[in-house]
């Protein structure tokens, strides 16, 4: 079998070419797509035999996701934040793929009491494979934003969040995006008019890295249907949409449950629940025209505070947690939608991209919540020596929060230890 990273798809003549016409089981489909950074830059070339979602994929996947997850979540709470992006796991893991290519056995093993079988080396590692587990990273390296309002209330409330609590408050804010974004799938992935700027970069680097690294070694068809759309909806099945109608409704019953149940600690009533995810629901489509076609995210961090603040006012933690479900989740739902453009350029397989965007979520705030919850207590103390700064700050020097933002924007109240007063700053 041949490496499927040495196809015509990554040759260094294709963006002499402009308009490419590409054959398809007998069928010309011409390179309609109009946004021309995208002709110039996104190959019209697919091999629907090419294995996606491998043994390599999980593991490379799981790995690079949990390590990310992990460092950006405990580097977070320092006062100076080390962040590591998903292109560190899209560099290091070719020469690992590469490796395993090369010695895994390519025998097929059969899944005990099953018909199932797989193999730990289908073939060469490809493309497909590498974008895959660059996804799979990048669900890793976004923090778990709900983990906030966790570090609040053990730091600042000096309460016990119930663990059931934490985690149904981290997974259901991390997850409901996806249900956005499945309701605007349509407009924000197949319509060739989004095209996402920042992916264009990615298919770049993912053509970039390839090159190199051989050189070293030496649809269906709607309004919105380009050649791109038309490739994917002739060789894969869509993700169908009631995944994301099911996971929308199961996560939404399982935010008011976290809201409404436990004794109520996170202060937010289900009316609140329902209003953030209206909010969201309102705000993904055009925030996410937006952020497809001038590579700008607006925010509704503040939109979403003063709305909660107004109509349920002298409760913080009802605040954050309003925060968290109306604009992280729309957050969310963007990014998804913005790695299943990535994945419909570079030709992923709906469903192995809606797999691993979901385990790579589930992943990383399994990875996250404990350290949140238990080790992290210790670094949010003011007395810890190197890290609270009580004697070496001076008194007007800026306070450091390590991260965590209390409510609100307008005036942002902070007891400084390193101070000994009370300061206000207007923003």
């Amino acid at each position: 079998m041949a490496d499927h990273y040495d196809n015509e798809a990554f040759q260094s003549d294709f963006p002499k070419k402009l308009h490419l016409n590409v054959e398809l089981d007998g069928e010309e489909e011409a390179n309609d797509c109009p946004i021309e950074e995208v002709r110039l830059t996104v190959p019209t070339t697919d091999d629907p035999s090419v294995p996606a979602l491998t043994f390599r994929t999980w593991v490379l996947g799981l790995l690079s996701c949990i390590l990310l997850a992990f460092l950006n979540q405990f580097f977070g709470y320092r006062q100076n934040q080390l962040y590591i992006s998903s292109v560190s796991a899209q560099i290091v893991v070719l020469p690992l793929g590469k490796l395993m290519a090369a010695t895994l056995p390519s025998e097929p093993i059969s899944v005990p009491l099953t018909k199932w079988t797989f193999s730990l080396n289908p073939g060469p590692f490809n493309l497909k494979e590498h974008v895959l587990i660059t996804i799979f990273a990048n669900s890793g390296s976004n923090s778990v934003y709900a983990v906030n309002i966790i570090t609040i209330v053990k730091a600042f409330y000096h309460r016990n969040l119930h663990p059931l609590a934490a985690f149904l408050l981290s997974q259901t804010t991390q997850m409901l995006g996806y249900g956005w974004a499945g309701l605007f799938r349509k407009f924000l992935v197949d319509s060739p008019y989004m095209w996402w700027p920042a992916n264009l970069v990615q298919v770049s680097l993912f053509r970039t890295i390839v090159k190199l690294w051989t050189e070293t070694t030496s649809a269906l068809k709607d309004q919105f249907a380009d050649v791109h759309t038309r490739i994917m909806k002739k060789n894969y099945e869509t993700v169908p949409d009631w995944w994301f109608h099911s996971l929308l409704i199961l996560m939404v019953a399982l935010a008011i449950l976290t809201c409404e149940g436990f004794g109520k600690q996170l202060q937010l009533p289900w009316w609140g629940i329902l209003m953030a995810c209206a909010m969201a629901l309102f705000f993904t489509l055009p925030i996410g025209i937006i952020t497809a076609t001038t590579n700008i995210q607006p925010g509704l961090n503040v939109i979403t505070e003063l709305v909660i603040g107004y109509l349920y006012p002298g409760k913080p933690l009802a605040n954050v947690a309003f925060k968290t479900y109306g604009y992280i989740s729309m957050s969310q739902a963007i990014m998804f939608l913005q790695d299943f453009k990535l994945g419909h350029y570079m030709k992923i397989p709906p469903k192995s991209m809606f797999v691993v965007q979901l385990v790579g979520t589930i992943v990383s705030f399994f990875s996250v919540l404990r350290h949140s919850m238990v080790s992290s207590r210790p670094i949010l103390r003011t007395s810890v020596i190197h890290l609270s700064c009580r004697k070496e700050v001076p008194g007007h020097a800026p306070a450091t929060m390590f991260s965590t933002m209390l409510p609100s924007y307008g005036e942002l109240w902070v007891l400084s230890e390193c101070s000994q007063s009370m300061v206000s700053t207007q923003s």
